[in-house]
């Protein structure tokens, strides 16, 4: 079971499946820099996806950006870096449970959005 601060995490900063093999990946090489375009390659997904989620972990202090437009994963603050390493060991042992805080959060929020919707009776 997760604890409620990775879940929160998970739920603030890896709100994807993507998103997630992009931390795991970045953490696995830490001091490593890395394009766009080479992350794109190693996870064969788009440039376009690779840079909303590195733009998304920039803002929340996961990664820094160099000046050639490199990223390598730098958590600002030792909480951050302990939440993502935790991150990393429990998928390696149980990724289905990080695979269902993800995708529990995501449907979360789709109901969220789908509630709005709704026609209340008077």
């Amino acid at each position: 079971m997760l604890s409620e601060q990775l879940r929160r995490f998970i739920q603030t900063n890896v709100r994807t499946i993507w998103a997630l093999e992009v931390l795991l990946l970045l953490c696995r090489n830490q001091g490593r820099l890395w394009s766009p375009d080479e992350l794109n390659r190693e996870l064969r997904g788009s440039v376009g996806l690779v840079r909303d989620v590195l733009s998304g972990f920039q803002h929340a202090g996961l990664v820094k950006r160099d000046a050639e437009d490199r990223f390598q994963w730098a958590p600002s603050t030792a909480e951050l870096r302990q939440l993502s390493q935790d991150l990393v060991s429990i998928y390696s042992t149980r990724p289905f449970s990080v695979i269902k805080a993800i995708t529990e959060a995501q449907t979360e929020r789709i109901q969220t959005l789908a509630d709005a919707f709704k026609i209340k009776k008077d």
